[in-house]
């Protein structure tokens, strides 16, 4: 090749070589603001969140405390009230407010009665979206508050025969880190289920982080009776549900 040829090659490539280097310069702007972005996500409070929490701060801490008052009180009345023989029918009903207030009060040392021990647990609530039920926890691991959304879908329980029934299932439809969407496995994270004492709760709790619909639910009401849930609704304001309470023998014992 002549000088000149080579000349003319050179000047050629220097004339191609800019446009590559700002190719790698917006491709590398781009990776970094998807990085950004993504962080901005997994930091970010929803705004449900930002709505409790609100709510605990402004409320008048008597207020909060009526209110949590009221779910302590009610729930167990409700749950065993002796319609009928001691069995029947009852629907429990409450708003949000309500279980936001006991949980911010009361949550800590029921699972510490439970042998659940979150450290890093900052806090808890319940809420409503696009009429799924959500359940939100926080994890202050002395850096950063993260905030866990927990999506539960409510379905059809099935029989022993395969059959859908009319009673409800809860299966965890998706977990949440601010607003960036994680694997259902990262449940196990809360807790672990083997430091649950109640049976009926770990069970329930292993099954859900097994992405399992769990269904009929079956709870105990006292040493003698059962409560089956056979209706669950989630509305704006709060979550109703009907339930059969049953003695948990044939011959409905009652001594």
């Amino acid at each position: 090749m002549s000088p000149r040829k080579s000349q003319l090659s050179s000047a050629a490539l220097r004339v191609r070589r800019p446009w590559k280097r700002w190719v790698l310069f917006v491709l590398l702007g781009l990776f970094a603001f998807s990085g950004f972005r993504a962080v901005q996500k997994l930091r970010a409070a929803p705004t449900w969140w930002e709505q409790n929490r609100s709510f605990l701060e402004t409320a008048p801490p008597a207020d909060l405390e009526r209110l949590a008052k009221a779910v302590q009180v009610r729930a167990p009345r409700e749950w065993t009230r002796p319609v009928g023989q001691g069995d029947g029918q009852r629907t429990l009903g409450f708003g949000f407010d309500e279980i936001n207030a006991w949980l911010a009060l009361k949550l800590t040392p029921l699972l510490r009665n439970q042998g659940v021990r979150l450290p890093s647990l900052a806090g808890a609530m319940i809420t409503e979206r696009d009429g799924q039920l959500v359940a939100a926890v926080s994890q202050d691991n002395g850096k950063a508050l993260r905030v866990y959304s927990l999506f539960f879908e409510v379905t059809r329980a099935i029989d022993a025969t395969g059959a859908q029934t009319s009673e409800p299932a809860f299966r965890l439809d998706a977990i949440r880190l601010g607003n960036q969407g994680l694997p259902l496995a990262l449940i196990a994270q809360f807790a672990d289920p083997s430091s649950i004492k109640d049976p009926t709760l770990r069970e329930l709790f292993t099954q859900l982080a097994a992405g399992e619909a769990v269904g009929p639910l079956i709870l105990p009401v006292d040493a003698h009776r059962k409560a089956r849930i056979q209706g669950f609704r989630v509305t704006e304001a709060g979550v109703e549900l009907d339930v059969a309470v049953s003695y948990n023998d044939d011959n409905r014992t009652k001594n």
